[in-house]
């Protein structure tokens, strides 16, 4: 990862990320195939089996079965899809990439491709996560991994013609191979984000303060890939026995919360300013991090980071629905606010110039 990010650059990492395009949906739709056609092709036969197979009964297909029935799971549900939908757009690893396209129709027909290739990978996911549940079963799913991440490899070997057969390890081999090249490229798009961020803000316009040169920048950005690599590593061997899926669900959330507000009025709002701009960043971060970190996600709940404490005081796992409209509000308030400064001092501008203009033109004359 570190090497595709430190010499690779954005092509480098662009061209990993085609080939896992090309692997993740040529994998899942033969998974998805298999699934299918193990009960006839019958829809039905797979959703009966699914029922059956996750534990739950007629559940299985009602909303609250991972987050609960209650009011507030209600609304953690909500806020956890406004989160999704929000924030996986606008992670700075996938927005970066519309700057690397030529013009604004080549950025188009990008985004045209990527909304038809997310649809119908997230179709692909519906009809294989429904496999994983009739064929496996969420006992061994859950006893394997609580959380579920070994489902897919778990269909794979299931649909084989049995263990140590040609078609279960080639089947299997492929989903394996797919998984570590779909981490492979999203942490390598990931490290050259924050290596780029790094380089071009902070090296190059906070150190430098706008004089590096762009080899030197570049220079930069590479070598800044690779300590960034390294701390992750050491960061992961540091806690590889915890749980931190959270900080997945954090992420989307800072995207949500800090980056959607500063895109949608920086496209849609003539009126936002550069003080609107940092206010919705660092609003909408540290509005999310708090959240978070006082959130069932960290503490208070056998699933959390924490499982055997419990300082939660913010009753939801996704900060959304309240970090959301604060980015806005942040945004708003900022850009107001210097709008307000503005006609103020050019209002004080204004009646300095009246009080000198007769002593200016008296002495003009």
């Amino acid at each position: 990862m570190i090497i595709y990010a430190a010499l690779g650059g954005i092509k480098g990492t662009a061209l990993i990320q085609m080939i896992k395009i090309v692997l993740l949906l040529g994998t899942s739709a033969a998974v998805a195939v298999l699934v299918l056609n193990r009960f006839d092709w019958n829809p039905e036969a797979v959703l009966r089996a699914a029922r059956q197979g996750s534990g739950a009964g007629p559940a299985f297909f009602q909303q609250g079965l991972q987050l609960g029935t209650s009011a507030v799971d209600r609304l953690d549900f909500a806020s956890l899809q406004i989160t999704v939908i929000l924030g996986a757009a606008c992670l700075p690893h996938i927005t970066m990439r519309l700057y690397s396209a030529r013009d604004v129709p080549a950025v188009r027909r990008s985004m045209s491709w990527a909304v038809g290739t997310v649809t119908t990978f997230c179709l692909l996911v519906i009809i294989m996560g429904t496999g994983a549940a009739a064929l496996v079963g969420s006992r061994f799913i859950t006893a394997a991994d609580p959380h579920g991440r070994a489902s897919v490899l778990m269909l794979s070997r299931a649909l084989g013609d049995g263990p140590g057969s040609v078609g279960t390890t080639v089947l299997y081999a492929a989903m394996a191979g797919t998984v570590f090249i779909t981490l492979l490229s999203s942490v390598a798009g990931m490290t050259l984000a924050a290596a780029s961020s790094l380089a071009h803000d902070l090296f190059a316009h906070a150190v430098r303060r706008g004089r590096a040169a762009p080899r030197t920048e570049m220079t930069v950005a590479a070598w800044t890939s690779v300590a960034v690599g390294v701390a992750a590593i050491a960061l992961s061997v540091l806690v590889q026995n915890w749980d931190v899926a959270v900080l997945t669900t954090l992420a989307i959330c800072i995207g949500a919360s800090a980056v959607a507000p500063a895109l949608t009025y920086s496209l849609f709002w003539r009126g936002f300013t550069r003080t609107g701009l940092l206010a919705s960043l660092y609003g909408g971060a540290a509005c999310a991090l708090v959240l978070m970190a006082f959130s069932k996600a960290v503490s208070g709940t056998p699933a959390a980071v924490f499982p055997h404490a419990d300082f939660h005081w913010f009753p939801m796992q996704s900060t959304g629905l309240v970090s959301v409209p604060f980015g806005y509000l942040a945004g708003w308030l900022g850009s107001r606010l210097e709008h307000r400064r503005r006609a103020a001092h050019s209002q004080e501008s204004r009646r300095l110039y009246e009080e000198s203009e007769a002593r200016l033109l008296a002495a003009a004359e």
